[in-house]
């Protein structure tokens, strides 16, 4: 249903596009070459961790309580849970407070040392603090990456644990298990997970705009996602993933038979200008940056947010939107 909006919205703009100024000497800047697939070397500059830790959204305290819900089924509620969060970033969902509080142990694992980074930064100021560890490694190497980290600096004093195998009771993937080598992560998810334990990934795909003047501002965002990103070459492959809301990746998962979908609308205020700086953390722009350098890439999105301004009729960035991401989580349970 989602997509079927945002195509009718494409079109839409398509039928209606002499009502919208993009500033279109920009946009044939961009060359149409398809690009090979992107990957995590994108994220891990350090000016972009920072970006990325400041302006990408959290989550909602509805995702967590439901993700929880599910995996304390049919279990004691006085449990302490070992956690699990892959591709963690800057620590979005790894840090929340919500997933702390029935926890302890969480650990968090991104190939980034420049989100490493910024996630430890965040972590100093947790109520919790003490029950987080945040490793550099990847989704190929997460056995070796707990363990190493293990033998060196126990992940649980005074439990005296030699394996991490068949030891979290949650693992979560939050908005990155498109970049995932998928049979490799898999197999080890399931050596990872305890018995009963519950793996959830979620994705959040292209928001859309609400409030005054929504529906035209999203046609803009539409027109600059597919035409300019996509058609430009700059979205990865795997980015269709994000688009199709992880339904070819779920065809995939372990534990079909022990396996659920959700789906939360996640509602935002903020300055046009936050939204902006989001945007810049997206992979896509930061690919265009790498191709056309830091000077174009700075004026296409100072375009994309002028036009966003004329859809939503404003004069100044500090004015606040409303924003409608949906998010689609995918849980499953090992045996």
């Amino acid at each position: 249903m989602f997509k079927q909006k945002l195509r009718s919205s494409t079109l839409l703009f398509k039928k209606h596009k002499n009502h919208f100024s993009f500033v279109r000497r920009t946009y044939r800047m961009i060359n149409t070459t398809t690009t090979s697939v992107a990957n995590t070397d994108l994220f891990k500059g350090e000016k972009h961790s920072e970006l990325y830790a400041q302006y990408r959204p959290d989550y909602p305290q509805e995702l967590f309580d439901s993700i929880l819900k599910e995996e304390s089924d049919g279990k004691s509620n006085d449990r302490k849970l070992c956690i699990l969060d892959v591709g963690c970033g800057s620590g979005q969902a790894t840090l929340n407070e919500v997933l702390g509080r029935d926890a302890k142990l969480v650990v968090g694992i991104d190939p980034s040392e420049g989100q490493i980074k910024q996630a430890k930064q965040k972590q100093s100021s947790s109520q919790c603090a003490n029950i987080y560890r945040f490793l550099v490694g990847n989704d190929e190497n997460l056995i070796e990456t707990i363990e190493k980290e293990n033998t060196v600096n126990p992940l649980l004093p005074g439990e005296n644990i030699e394996s991490f195998e068949n030891r979290f009771d949650l693992i979560i993937v939050a908005q990155s298990l498109h970049w995932f080598n998928f049979p490799v992560f898999f197999d080890q998810i399931e050596k990872l997970l305890s018995k009963n334990g519950l793996f959830a990934a979620w994705t959040y795909t292209l928001n859309t705009f609400e409030g005054e003047h929504g529906e035209q501002a999203t046609r803009v965002l539409n027109q600059f996602y597919q035409e300019v990103m996509w058609n430009g070459g700059y979205w990865p492959e795997r980015r269709k993933h994000v688009d199709d809301m992880y339904r070819t990746i779920e065809n995939e998962m372990p534990f079909q038979q022990h396996h659920k979908r959700t789906i939360i609308d996640y509602r935002k205020q903020m300055p046009l200008a936050a939204y902006i700086s989001y945007v810049s953390t997206w992979s896509a722009i930061e690919l265009y940056g790498k191709k056309n350098g830091n000077e174009a890439k700075q004026q296409l999105v100072n375009n994309f947010k002028l036009d966003l301004m004329k859809a939503f009729q404003i004069e100044s960035d500090s004015t606040t939107i409303q924003i409608l991401w949906n998010i689609h989580t995918i849980m499953t349970r090992k045996p």
